[in-house]
């Protein structure tokens, strides 16, 4: 209906543009060692985190996991390293800020009005989350921070170990392992 058949209205087709966004700019190879020192940065962060989680604290553990998500997030996203423990930072979010929500339910509830049943449920509802949270965290961070030396030494020098070299750190003594077959 309003199409117009003029040649004129069409733009000139010898002139190029071209347009960058800021985030193209911004991109490139991180410095060595970058997303290392974020991953550890947010390990510390969940660790107090889960201090306070298990500690009764769910607004600290909310500002310090939200700290971890907004630390780690500046990494390299398509890591699995990092992905992994931005997971953990989020689910440690969520979990401290529900448990934060309802504990300010129970606090604020009117003991006159309302049933015990409902306290004692949101009372039970944020210990378990606050509980289970921090013992699972603990898990992650325990494994973390008691890694195996094979997998530091291939941190420090940028190179997976030899086999030789794991066969000999594995191996102490001559004899062999229970279950194991030697041919």
């Amino acid at each position: 209906m309003f199409h117009s058949n003029n040649n004129n209205t069409r733009p000139p087709t010898n002139m190029t543009t071209t347009t960058t966004t800021i985030s193209e700019q911004q991109q490139g190879p991180t410095p060595k060692g970058w997303n290392k020192n974020r991953r550890d940065i947010c390990k510390v962060l969940l660790l107090f985190t889960c201090i306070q989680l298990l500690g009764n604290q769910p607004i600290g553990a909310t500002v310090t996991s939200s700290a971890s998500v907004l630390c780690i997030k500046e990494g390299t996203f398509w890591s699995t390293k990092n992905l992994k423990w931005l997971i953990l930072s989020v689910i440690s979010f969520g979990s401290s800020l529900m448990s934060y929500i309802l504990v300010r339910g129970y606090h604020d509830m009117d003991d006159d009005k309302a049933s015990h049943g409902v306290s004692f449920a949101l009372f039970f509802m944020a210990k378990s989350i606050q509980t289970f949270w921090g013992v699972t965290l603990g898990m992650f961070l325990f494994s973390a921070f008691t890694s195996p030396q094979a997998a530091t030494s291939a941190v420090l020098t940028g190179k997976p170990p030899s086999p030789s070299s794991v066969l000999q750190n594995n191996n102490t003594t001559s004899a062999p392992r229970v279950g194991t077959t030697v041919y």
